[in-house]
């Protein structure tokens, strides 16, 4: 009898497992309008659409071929507004698909750093609009965080006390406080300071949720297979 229950154990976390695996660091909505640049999707705060989220644009037909990138420069309740970044010479069409995935904010980085427009610079800062400290907080978040610490934490609340250690693991990890760098800010003002602060915070927040829960997820996985391999041991 405890053997059955062991197996039907490991059977659900199996199945929970694999399938956070399968869509995490993976959001999409869809396109209800477009005009000129702007677009309107059809998901907001409350399904974890954030103002400065990047997004790939795909036709619902061909899903593998990138008809471009948008981000999110308003965001409501249950709808965002978008300005295209980046698009093919396709016209975009409501229905398109708009998918966010992790890195992708990281590669659109690297491509803005490879630009001749790029200002992003400790020296000048004070330069930019007031609206862009909340999106340079945002980029300065990502050179400087890479979530490794939260990854491995993650693996090992998942593998030593399974959905228990994942759960309060993440509340941990969601509720650590965002040192912002002194270098960063001593050249803004205030108003500045506290745009750039939020944005870099959020960043941050943001990255280490997901690789915690990307770790955790990965060590559950490995406590499923230790437990079906004692399993299997103690019934022969």
């Amino acid at each position: 009898m405890f053997n059955k229950i062991i197996v039907s154990v490991v059977i659900l976390s199996y199945f929970f497992t694999s399938s956070f695996l399968l869509f995490a660091g993976t959001r999409s909505m869809t396109i209800i309008k477009v005009k000129g640049p702007a677009i309107i999707g059809n998901k907001g705060t409350e399904d974890g659409v954030q103002k400065g989220d990047t997004f790939n644009i795909y036709s619902p037909i061909d899903r593998d071929k990138l008809l471009g990138k948008a981000r999110v420069f308003l965001v409501r309740d249950s709808l965002s507004g978008l300005k295209i970044i980046q698009k093919s010479n396709l016209p975009l069409q409501e229905g398109y698909l708009l998918v966010n995935e992790d890195d992708d904010a990281e590669s659109l980085l690297r491509e803005l750093e490879n630009t001749d427009s790029y200002a992003a610079t400790p020296n000048n800062l004070n330069t930019q609009n007031q609206e862009d400290y909340y999106y340079l907080g945002m980029e300065y978040a990502l050179r400087d965080y890479s979530g490794g610490g939260a990854l491995i934490g993650g693996c090992f609340s998942g593998f030593c006390f399974g959905l228990i250690g994942w759960g309060i693991g993440y509340a941990i990890a969601a509720n650590q406080s965002v040192n912002v760098p002194h270098r960063h800010v001593s050249k803004l003002t205030t108003e500045q300071r506290m745009q750039f602060t939020e944005g870099y915070s959020q960043q941050i927040n943001k990255k280490r949720k997901s690789k915690f829960n990307t770790g955790a997820a990965v060590g559950m996985l490995a406590l499923v297979t230790v437990l079906v391999a004692v399993n299997s041991s103690n019934s022969n």
